[in-house]
């Protein structure tokens, strides 16, 4: 059965003047042909893995970013924490000098602010529905959120979807794998190529769950375009 999109709870933010980068640089080029990006990349300069950013991953940058941003406001600045999230930086697992890059510097405090804002927000939410009833929770463009895994004393009484692009999840579920956390039973991964026109709710049937009425979802900004065109 078809769900529409609108039969979920969608939380929206504004995309962060960084947020697509690969993408911009790829749109130069020919659609149908991978491109390697020649400039400073999170994904490339990474331990854990080094990978080129092709056309339909101009989210790489911005989901390892966000990981970093997290990371950083432990650091950086006072407590009590708006959001605590150490588990996005193992998994990126950045050289020593990712604290001196360009985007984390002072200047983009306010952008990391609204990150951790909405993550703290959207969190709280989820509690707050968890509790009511609500029995899955469905991340679309999950990028590198950690729900799952910092968590476990909401997400094991749900049902998780974490919806991406193939390319980036798989990155993630061996970075999940390699750091011990693993795949727990309540987490689903679920790739979907979003442009070119999957639709996510068939792919979770395909996966042999069955979706709830009741389920709560929220939309990664890197992904609104898609969903609006």
């Amino acid at each position: 059965m078809k769900i529409p999109v609108s039969a979920f709870r969608v939380m929206e933010s504004k995309i962060t003047p960084w947020g697509h980068d690969c993408e911009l640089q790829a749109r130069s080029r020919e659609p149908s042909r991978p491109v390697t990006v020649h400039r400073i990349n999170p994904w490339q300069n990474s331990k854990a893995e080094r990978v080129s950013c092709q056309t339909n991953t101009g989210s790489h940058r911005t989901i390892q970013r966000t990981a970093l941003w997290r990371a950083l406001h432990l650091e950086v600045d006072s407590p009590p924490y708006v959001f605590e999230d150490e588990i996005g930086l193992q998994l990126v697992s950045p050289d020593n000098e990712w604290r001196s890059r360009p985007d984390m510097s002072p200047f983009t405090r306010p952008f990391r602010a609204s990150i951790l804002a909405r993550a703290r927000f959207v969190e709280d939410l989820v509690a707050e529905q968890a509790g009511s009833g609500v029995g899955q929770y469905i991340i679309l463009g999950a990028g590198l959120d950690t729900f799952a895994q910092r968590r476990p004393d909401i997400a094991a009484y749900l049902l998780v979807f974490e919806i991406d692009q193939s390319g980036p999840q798989e990155w993630k579920r061996r970075r999940l794998i390699d750091t011990g956390f693993g795949i727990p039973a309540y987490l689903r991964l679920i790739p979907v190529d979003f442009e070119s026109g999957d639709t996510w709710w068939e792919h979770i049937g395909a996966s042999g769950s069955i979706l709830m009425r009741l389920a709560f979802g929220i939309l990664n900004p890197y992904f609104r375009k898609i969903f609006l065109r």
